[in-house]
Parts: structure tokens; sequence; C-alpha cells
């Protein structure tokens, strides 16, 4: 059990190559949002089951897992009440829609909670699960609402979308990304563009290819969001174990002014 980025971390480090396949039975991923290539990219490297679990402090830890069916997660529903709410005006939304969570404590007496905003995005899936479970179901949450960078010319990024496109590549072990302002960072103020670069330390067991480190970059610039601002991208390869990554990764904004 632990957070999707250092398990993954983990599973693409030399130590975790070696790992036999069929060694790791399951793993269960919490505290941040799991990008498809990365949970994958687990599931290949080790031969095992991967489960999502989703929870705060505020629920509790627990709050709903993934069964075998992988569908969705199974809300603790004898305990926490969860809703989808309009995140500008608090409408509760129908199912199917994406929105903010909310959540009411049912049980609580030391300190109840009422519709209580985690900030997080997310939908409550309709029908029942393949399972056979009457519980319902989140969907796989978005993450946070607030950890959007406005980067120009419409572009709205944050991490979720770096962890779809890099954790995709094989030689990415994990990575921290940058927004910043195009004239401080070298290379990025070449370009033309709305005065705003991306600068991504990436952390590879070995030195990739030169095709490789550029397929990467185009991958990155292919994000509706960094094609619509005209940001500059930059990619920087870093030894392994060389990055800082923390357990909960996020998408600084480090521009000035």
């Amino acid at each position: 059990m632990g957070v999707p980025g250092q398990i993954m971390r983990l599973a693409r480090s030399r130590a975790g190559r070696a790992l036999p396949s069929g060694r790791v039975k399951a793993v269960l991923f919490s505290g941040d949002y799991v990008a498809a290539p990365l949970r994958a990219a687990v599931e290949r490297s080790w031969g095992c089951s991967v489960f999502e679990h989703y929870g705060s402090t505020e629920t509790g830890l627990g709050g709903a897992v993934q069964c075998r069916a992988f569908a969705g997660l199974h809300i603790r529903e004898a305990d926490l009440l969860f809703e989808v709410v309009d995140s500008g005006t608090g409408r509760v939304l129908p199912l199917g829609q994406s929105g903010e969570l909310v959540v009411t404590t049912l049980t609580r007496r030391g300190m109840p909670l009422i519709r209580y905003r985690t900030g997080d995005s997310g939908r409550l899936l309709r029908g029942s699960c393949a399972c056979g479970s009457v519980l319902r179901c989140l969907d796989r949450v978005q993450g946070r609402l607030n950890d959007v960078v406005e980067v120009g010319g419409g572009g709205r990024l944050n991490m979720a979308q770096l962890d779809e496109v890099l954790f995709a590549v094989e030689w990415v072990v994990t990575f921290s990304a940058e927004v910043v302002n195009a004239q401080d960072e070298g290379e990025i103020a070449a370009k033309d563009g709305g005065g705003v670069g991306l600068l991504v330390r990436v952390e590879a067991v070995d030195v990739p290819a030169p095709a490789d480190l550029r397929a990467l970059v185009e991958g990155i610039e292919a994000l509706s969001a960094v094609r619509e601002s005209g940001m500059r991208v930059e990619v920087e390869i870093v030894q392994e174990e060389g990055l800082v990554a923390p357990a909960k990764r996020k998408l600084e904004d480090l521009r000035r002014g």
C-alpha cells in the first residue's frame, strides 16, 4: 500500500525491476491521483493486481475502495454520504456528472461534517457494480480542483495531464514539473510565445536516446493546454534517486508577478 508516484518509482527502479514477476501479489494505491499508464506500468512490472482507494482525514481515512471488477470504488455508505456538487454554486449535480466531491459523516459524534468540501474532482457512477455489491461507486477521482495552473491562451494544466503522458514512457521513473517565466530559463526563452515555460525534470535509470527524449517533449507539447499557450517545454534528465519527489506531487507555478 502506498502513494502511486512512490510505488511507481520503486517499480521502475533497478531494485524494483529485479523483483520476479508474481512476487508482489497486490498493490493498493491511495493518497493521490492514479494515472492509467502508471497503474498499467506497476501491473506489468510486478505481474500484480492494482487496486485504488480514496479517503482523507475527514472521512476517517477510509472512504471508498476498488473491488476485483475494477469498475469503480465502493463507498463506505454505512458511515459516509458522498455527493457531487458544482464547485461554484454548490448545486448538487446529477449522477454521472463530474464536479466537487462533498462528504457528510453519518455516524461520527466527535466532529460531524455536513457536506464537507473535499476539493477533489470526481463523480458518482450510475447502476450497480458487476461484483454484485449494493454499495454505490465513485469513479476514479481526478485530482484536486485547485491544482490547476492557468498557462495562458485559455490553457489550464495540472499534474494529472502530465502523468498521463510521462508515465506512459518506459524509461521515466518519476518527474517534477514547474511553470516558469520563459526569460528565466535559458533555452525556454528561445521560443516565441506567451513568455511561459514548462520545465520538467525526469528521473531515469539510464540516459534516454536523443530520439526518445525528443518524442517525450513532443508528447508534452501535444497536450492541449501546452499547445494553446504556446509555452516552451524543456526536459532535464537526472540520474536515478537524483530527484526529490514528494509523496503528493504538484505542478508548481514559479512565475513572478
